[in-house]
């Protein structure tokens, strides 16, 4: 709980199963935390270890005087009590137990991440995510999602004499810096292909970049976080939670085409992620 605490600074997530991907490599998995945050955790854990050891002991030991010989007809009554545990265990009889979304109450996802349980979520993540390769985003039929993406894409790659130019020669001063202001949508991704794009260099491998040169009004930003994305652009912007399967956050007056074209996104991007 203390390493939760002092990680979701940096990572911006409960602890989950994330952890076990640097298990291998303790150095990175450690380098978010100051060595007084590290001796913090230390401190804390000894120190919890040992209160909660003392009082489990005298609770253990106060109930082993009070135990006495069990009826038989008991032991029905305590089967029934445990499996009815099952219950309690997956929130209720409906038809789909109980996950993160059900305890999300705010617009805030800080608030949200504070509602759910600690214990719960971690291990749930191990038990979801150990073994299973497969991809956990698909939500749109893969030919659908392919359309939607080269859609939203095509016409802010596609080379045209209506491009914003930035440079006035095909050698430039790489140490001068262009003086145009760009107020288009835009991601990380998109920064290389367009750079490269200017230098008239090879983008081809940055698949997932935009031209953010492009003079065009479908320019989009997207981007993903633990179980969820959001995209956003001129018109509007939406925030999906793949946990709960709705939107937590919808503006503008195109929430479903904004949806599904986030939905494609990150879809095919991690299809391409697990085939490599």
């Amino acid at each position: 709980m203390v390493v939760n605490l002092l990680l979701y600074e940096h990572w911006g997530i409960r602890l989950d199963s994330t952890f076990l991907n640097y298990i291998d490599s303790p150095k990175e998995m450690i380098a978010s935390i100051s060595y007084a945050n590290l001796f913090f955790i230390i401190t804390i854990w000894l120190t919890s270890s040992i209160v909660y050891s003392k009082i489990v002991f005298r609770i253990f030991n106060f109930g082993l005087s009070g135990l006495r010989k069990g009826k038989v007809w008991e032991v029905p009554l305590l089967l029934l009590v445990t499996a009815s545990l099952v219950i309690v265990m997956r929130g209720g009889l409906q038809t789909i137990p109980i996950n993160q979304s059900d305890v999300y109450f705010s617009d805030n996802i800080i608030a949200n991440h504070a509602a759910i349980n600690f214990m719960w979520n971690l291990g749930q993540s191990i038990n979801q995510n150990s073994y299973d390769t497969r991809n956990p985003f698909v939500e749109l039929d893969m030919k659908k999602a392919s359309n939607i993406f080269d859609d939203a894409m095509e016409p802010l790659v596609k080379e045209d004499t209506s491009d914003f130019q930035i440079l006035k020669t095909s050698k430039p001063n790489v140490i001068a810096q262009p003086n145009k202001i760009n107020e288009n949508f835009c991601a990380q991704t998109d920064f290389a292909y367009s750079l490269l794009n200017v230098l008239d260099g090879d983008n081809e491998k940055f698949e997932y970049g935009k031209n953010i040169f492009k003079c065009s009004s479908s320019h989009f930003a997207h981007y993903i976080f633990k179980n969820g994305f959001g995209t956003i652009n001129k018109d509007g912007a939406v925030v999906y939670d793949y946990i709960g399967k709705k939107l937590i956050l919808q503006k503008g007056n195109s929430p479903k085409i904004m949806k599904e074209l986030g939905l494609a996104i990150t879809q095919i991007s991690y299809q391409n992620f697990t085939e490599r």
